[in-house]
């Protein structure tokens, strides 16, 4: 049956991210099923909407922070009641506890429309974009957060190493529905790839403090000649990153490279073409990365933490582990085992399919039916 979902989001394009890519991804699989799916952000740039089914709601207040977009929206609570009596949604989808989230969550229950929640983000983990002490703001964002989960019909996590976490705070998150790849990383077949010369790492991140690109960069500088790694993505400690890279640790520009926001077919070549994948952040809940980097058949590298646990499984489709030294060692062992090497990308390929967006979604649409019903 066709459902109307009122998406709404204080994150969206021109970011780039995990919950941006999220959004869509969960968005455009929805509609392939029949459903109309409504997006409702924030006009960042100020250029109004373009997009079919994109909504930006008017933002007079519009600046940068740490190279991030940022706006403050003009009477949000009138636009959002005018957009859900407008759409009448079966259900309002709300990706953040904070600014849209929480009015359009009152709203609609006002209107006896289901809510559901989407726990993207281990929100303690990026508490230093907050100009405040942490001893003041860590326990009002702990409340804010389990508040805004008890006043929701239904709170989605896309691992269950989210789910184990956040019941350790009192927020009961009773489905696991994890987020699928964009169709760009999709495979149909698995070329096997060989390592005869150079080894070619990839990582795809933001450069912020809480993605731990330096630890990478550690690991280059341990495994020395023979090892390049390619990071791709965008962020504030871009210019950090490369002094510590170029400067600190005296590595080449052969040896480590930086890519600044390339379209995502520019990013499926580099995972295609890359050896292995390499990741060091602790703060994904999924990290959506890994399965893109496997869908082309690239097994994992990647430091132990929440949502990694999760895709990861070690001699199956990569390795987890706990240190700079480990990483190497791992690394290292890989590129000198080919039949290893074949193993894991067989395995990374296979994983890659539960999170193409056709199967990821069926969890999703379940949670949906079961609250209109």
């Amino acid at each position: 049956m066709q459902r109307t979902i009122l998406m709404v989001t204080n994150n969206y394009t021109p970011y780039s991210g995990g919950v941006v890519s999220s959004v869509q991804v969960t968005a455009d699989a929805l509609r392939k099923k029949g459903n109309r799916v409504i997006v409702v952000t924030l006009d960042f740039l100020g250029t109004g909407s373009h997009e079919q089914d994109v909504i930006r709601l008017a933002c007079p207040i519009r600046f940068k922070y740490c190279n991030n977009h940022m706006a403050i929206p003009f009477m949000p609570r009138r636009a959002l009641q005018r957009l859900i009596e407008t759409y009448q949604p079966d259900i309002v989808h709300v990706h953040h506890p904070f600014l849209l989230g929480p009015i359009a969550q009152s709203i609609a229950q006002k209107k006896n429309i289901p809510v559901v929640f989407t726990y993207h983000t281990l929100y303690e983990q990026y508490l230093h974009y907050v100009p405040l002490p942490q001893f003041f703001t860590r326990p009002l964002l702990r409340k804010t957060v389990h508040d805004f989960c008890q006043n929701v019909e239904a709170v989605v996590v896309p691992s269950k190493s989210i789910q184990s976490h956040i019941a350790q705070q009192g927020i009961q998150a009773a489905h696991v529905a994890s987020t699928g790849i964009s169709s760009h990383y999709m495979r149909e077949t698995l070329q096997l790839k060989t390592i005869d010369a150079v080894v070619e790492l990839v990582s795809v991140s933001r450069f912020m403090p809480e993605k731990n690109i330096w630890f990478l960069l550690d690991v280059i500088k341990q495994l020395g000649s023979g090892y390049c790694l390619t990071l791709i993505g965008y962020g504030a400690q871009q210019q950090e990153l490369a002094q510590y890279a170029y400067g600190t640790l005296q590595l080449s520009q052969e040896q480590v490279q930086f890519i600044i926001k390339p379209p995502k077919e520019a990013i499926a070549r580099w995972y295609q073409r890359s050896h292995m994948f390499v990741f060091a952040s602790q703060s994904e809940t999924q990290g959506l990365v890994l399965a893109e980097s496997m869908a082309a058949g690239t097994p994992v590298v990647a430091l132990r933490g929440p949502g990694v646990v999760d895709i990861v499984a070690d001699g199956a489709n990569g390795f987890i582990v706990d240190s700079v030294q480990q990483m190497a060692e791992r690394i290292a062992h890989i590129a000198a085992d080919q039949k290893l090497y074949a193993t894991l990308q067989q395995g990374a390929f296979e994983t890659a399919k539960r999170y193409y967006p056709e199967e990821a979604i069926k969890n999703l649409l379940a949670v949906y039916e079961n609250l209109i019903q």
